[in-house]
């Protein structure tokens, strides 16, 4: 099964701007300031250190700035992804994601004509039970989460992200009051509310999205889905903490050293619902099967264990799948990150990559 690889890194910079192209009342038009992330998604022969290092450097060169002057133009989120791409200017760069707000991203895939897209954070409280799990499965008491949601819809070329944002902001409005504190079960079409269920009632519910391209629920910062209209696929998120020596890494390089890191480990999964039981995969049951691996590695030498003596994020990556995919057939990608956000993916060709 082929499967593609990308390098993932972040890095942030604080600037003000003042966007002119919103409404006077908007206050984005005033002067003001963020704390922003920048995140590069490029494929593998880009080479892991040097998109760190560019994407570092391009960062440093907007840090403390007044982005109406550094850019020379209103600096929409658009505005400012279109330079990070241009100064960039690599065939295998394939996703740059801008945070401006704890809950609030704008993506561009750049070499997409249709490619740029706003990402919304939403959360309330819920309680719900999946009625047809086996008895004695937890899920089957009645509990409760503090749910996620993820809205991403397409910008149009001649929308600003903020308008778009706003749209979103609207029609999530319309739903929330029907969530927020209640039980899901009671809801119409959530009889059975999974977190698949729950993203296809959403993605039903807001029809007047008309460029709706994702809806993501997360029932813990640890597990979630995501459905794109067509295709449900859920991850796991575990944690492991593991001693590593990069046996490969150029002579003086410090990393060539035993040293560690505290992996976040990802195992995404893709396929049709279970009829009866309403999910893609048990997050409980991938959990299980991802503990004899888990065990092997966490609190270990990676450099001990045949394969990984040059235990980089990607070659950890290849070292999971090839050692999961019999146990999980369902299994379309692979996240590995020494850092939230910097690492690598493995994913699965013709999946969509990313959370």
């Amino acid at each position: 099964m082929t499967h593609r690889s990308f390098h993932v890194t972040r890095h942030t910079f604080e600037a003000a701007r003042q966007l002119s192209n919103l409404a006077a009342h908007h206050p984005a038009s005033r002067l003001h300031g963020h704390g922003f992330e920048l995140m590069a998604v490029a494929n593998g022969p880009y080479g892991a250190d040097a998109l760190d290092q560019d994407v570092s450097r391009l960062c440093h060169a907007l840090d403390y700035q007044d982005l109406n002057a550094q850019l020379g133009e209103v600096p929409d989120d658009r505005c400012i992804l279109n330079w990070f791409a241009a100064q960039l200017n690599h065939s295998d760069l394939v996703r740059l994601t801008l945070k401006s707000a704890p809950n609030a991203l704008t993506r561009q895939l750049p070499h997409q004509s249709d490619g740029l897209t706003v990402v919304q954070w939403f959360y309330f409280e819920a309680a719900h039970q999946l009625p047809n799990v086996p008895a004695g499965h937890k899920c089957g008491r009645m509990h409760g989460h503090g749910f996620g949601v993820k809205i991403e819809c397409v910008v149009g070329p001649d929308q600003c992200p903020d308008q778009v944002r706003e749209e979103i902001r609207a029609a999530w409005a319309v739903v929330a009051p029907s969530l927020h504190l209640a039980c899901l079960n009671d809801i119409k079409g959530l009889e059975n509310p999974t977190s698949e269920h729950l993203a296809l009632w959403l993605w039903n519910q807001l029809t007047g999205l008309s460029t709706l391209k994702s809806i993501g629920v997360n029932e813990t910062p640890s597990a979630g889905c995501v459905f794109d209209g067509h295709q449900v696929r859920i991850w796991k998120q575990q944690t492991l903490d593991a001693a590593v020596q990069l046996a490969e890494a150029p002579a003086g390089d410090p990393r060539r050293r035993i040293h560690g890191h505290t992996f976040n480990i990802r195992l995404h999964l893709t396929g049709p619902l279970d009829q009866v039981l309403g999910w893609v995969y048990d997050f409980g049951d991938v959990k299980t099967a991802f503990r004899p691996v888990f065990d092997e590695l966490d609190h270990h030498p990676l450099y001990a264990i045949k394969g990984l003596e040059h235990a980089d994020d990607l070659t950890l990556a290849h070292y999971i799948q090839s050692h999961m995919q019999t146990v999980l057939p369902a299994l379309s990608g692979v996240d590995v990150e020494h850092r939230p956000h910097q690492g690598a993916w493995l994913v699965q060709a013709g999946t969509r990559y990313g959370l």
